[in-house]
C-alpha cells in the first residue's frame, strides 16, 4: 500500500518502544521533492485514507520535524493533556473531551493513550503468616510482578539484533484471579 505510492523511495518498519502498549511504528523516506508530486502533508492526506481502512490497527500520520517541543511523543504533531486531582474524573471526562474534539472540522487522527479496559485485582497479604513462612512483602511482590509483568531476565545478543528474555508464568495459572 505504502511502498507502492509513486513519492515513496524506502520504508521502515519496528515494533514495540513506546510504553507498554501494543505499538509500532514505521518510517517513510520519501523521494526528493523534484522527483515527487506533492509536499508531504499532501501525501500524507493521500495515504491516510487507505490506511485508516486496516482493519486491526489505528494509523496516525505525520510529517518529521526539526525540532520537536514538548514532553513526550505521541500519535501526532500536537498533544492536549488533561489533569485531574482522582482517576475517575480522568476515566469519565478523557473520552468524551476525545469524543468532542473528533466531531470538529480541521482536527485529524485524534487518539487518546488513556487505557480503562485492564483487569484489575485488590491483593491484601497475612504479613504474620508470610513472615513464618520466610517471605518479605517484597519477595511477594516480586513474584506477583513476574507472574503477570513483563519482567526481562536477559538479553540475548546476535550479529544482527537481541531479543529480550521475559520471564511469564505458564499461561494455564493466569487466566483467572483465583490462580
Amino acid at each position: 500500500m505504502i511502498k507502492n505510492d509513486p513519492a515513496v523511495a524506502n520504508v521502515i518498519g519496528f515494533t514495540g518502544g513506546s510504553g507498554a502498549t501494543n505499538t509500532g511504528s514505521f518510517y517513510v523516506a520519501l523521494k526528493p521533492q523534484g522527483a515527487r508530486k506533492g509536499s508531504a502533508s499532501q501525501i500524507i492526506d493521500r495515504l491516510r485514507p487507505q490506511l485508516n481502512r486496516l482493519p486491526v490497527a489505528s494509523a496516525f500520520l505525520q510529517p518529521v520535524q526539526d525540532l520537536r517541543i514538548g514532553g513526550r511523543s505521541g500519535n501526532a504533531l500536537y498533544q492536549y493533556t488533561i489533569q485531574s486531582d482522582n482517576v475517575q474524573d480522568l476515566s469519565k471526562w478523557g473520552p468524551i473531551l476525545q469524543g468532542a474534539m473528533k466531531r470538529l472540522p480541521g482536527l485529524q487522527d485524534i487518539s487518546s493513550d488513556q487505557q480503562n479496559g485492564g483487569l484489575d485485582e485488590l491483593m491484601s497479604y497475612d504479613r504474620v503468616t508470610a513472615a513464618k513462612l520466610g517471605l518479605t512483602v517484597q519477595s511477594l511482590d516480586s513474584a506477583l510482578y513476574g507472574a503477570f509483568g513483563q519482567s526481562e531476565v536477559s538479553i540475548i545478543y546476535t550479529q544482527l539484533n537481541q531479543y529480550y528474555v521475559v520471564l511469564e508464568v505458564a499461561p494455564q495459572y493466569w487466566q483467572s484471579p483465583e490462580d
